[in-house]
């Protein structure tokens, strides 16, 4: 329809007419400039800061399934207990593994006493412990890619397997022993450093002299 003298500024299409889609636009736009305004050059920082740990988790060797779960672990998109809790739902939030403690990322992960159990089975309490120092899931992960080669994607591995777990018991499955699931952490683990090993020169990264990567540095 046409609008007289009290149409809303800039909310008129090129023809003229008011429309509920321009008027949408209008209201976007003068959130997107008050979201500018307020966050100053910190939108850009943390549009970077995500860029960099995107790039240090895809350069991790491995099939996509891992790198994808510790993406998602890091913007904490996996449907928790807590997450789905906070979209609305009423459920018991309780970990369905231990049924002891709310299951987020980090009791999961970390804190869960049968996934602890695997954490020292596998030799890397000391490892869980400085991942659990981290104050944000983000930061979690930033830790993780902070670890040196082996142990790196010894926790990659342990994570996303750890994930097959928890959705199968979830779902009423009986949960494998702490033995089968450090078994196929070890496992695949063992193969993907193997193919890393075999990885042709000219496809690896490039090494300074201190042994850091030169695309990392650069």
């Amino acid at each position: 329809m046409l609008i007289g003298k009290t149409q809303w500024p800039g909310t008129l299409t090129k023809k003229g007419m008011f429309s509920v889609k321009s008027a949408y636009h209008v209201l976007e736009d003068e959130a997107q400039t008050k979201h500018v305004v307020q966050k100053g050059e910190s939108s850009n920082i943390q549009r970077k800061g995500e860029s960099t740990i995107w790039k240090k988790i895809w350069r991790l060797p491995g099939p996509p399934k891992i790198k994808q779960l510790l993406w998602r672990v890091a913007h904490n998109s996996l449907p928790f207990k807590l997450n789905i809790k906070r979209r609305g739902i009423f459920l018991d939030t309780k970990c369905p593994v231990c049924a002891r403690f709310d299951e987020d990322g980090a009791h999961c992960f970390l804190k869960c006493k049968a996934v602890r159990q695997c954490w020292r089975e596998l030799g890397m309490e000391s490892f869980r412990t400085q991942i659990l120092t981290a104050p944000t899931a983000e930061e979690c992960i930033m830790e993780v890619m902070k670890l040196e080669n082996h142990a790196r994607i010894m926790v990659a591995v342990l994570l996303c397997r750890w994930w097959d777990v928890r959705n199968k018991v979830n779902v009423g499955e009986l949960m494998p022993s702490s033995q089968e699931t450090v078994w196929a952490v070890v496992s695949l683990a063992q193969d993907i450093l193997k193919d890393e090993d075999n990885t042709p020169p000219h496809r690896r990264p490039q090494k300074s002299r201190n042994g850091q990567c030169l695309r990392c540095i650069i």
